[in-house]
């Protein structure tokens, strides 16, 4: 029987350091959680996707992981923050670790969902091109729920692409 774990994460330490600026600390919680993923990116497996991942997967019975975007995701931010470019980079280096690894990693893509129509786009690149096989997304995107119409275009265009979406 085969084992695949569908909710799976890295980060990437350059998507990290771009998003610095736009992490608020404004609050005790924002501090603490800060906090958390600052010592998590520094110290533990989250940005390694390559021969470590395979032995927990092997000592646990994992065929394949499907990976998404985890902490402080570029999708969260404002286009006019850079969400296009850190997203197609975060995909970029997804890409890069799990190609090395065929058939046992597996993307998710993540979209600047800021940009309906960018999102779209990067979608469409990351399953033609990428062979990602869906989506991730953390939500509420800055207030909004996902079920708000001007969404809508990027559920559509999984659906002609036939890939899921991860919420």
């Amino acid at each position: 029987m085969k084992l695949i774990t569908v909710e799976e994460h890295f980060m990437s330490k350059t998507i990290y350091d771009a998003m610095q600026p736009y992490i608020s600390q404004n609050t005790e919680l924002e501090k603490a959680r800060f906090q958390f993923v600052d010592h998590f990116v520094h110290t533990s497996d989250i940005t390694e996707v390559g021969e470590r991942r395979i032995a927990f997967m092997d000592t646990n019975g994992i065929s394949a992981q499907i990976i998404g975007y985890g902490n402080y995701s570029p999708m969260t931010l404002r286009k006019e923050n850079g969400a296009v470019e850190l997203c197609r980079l975060a995909n970029d280096e997804l890409y890069q670790s799990i190609s090395r690894y065929p058939g046992r990693f597996y993307g998710y893509a993540t979209l600047p969902m800021d940009d309906v129509d960018a999102s779209v786009s990067e979608l469409e690149r990351c399953v033609k091109e990428l062979d990602f096989r869906g989506i991730m997304l953390n939500g509420p995107l800055n207030g909004q729920f996902f079920d708000n119409s001007r969404f809508f275009p990027v559920f559509k265009r999984a659906s002609d692409l036939s890939v899921p979406v991860y919420i």
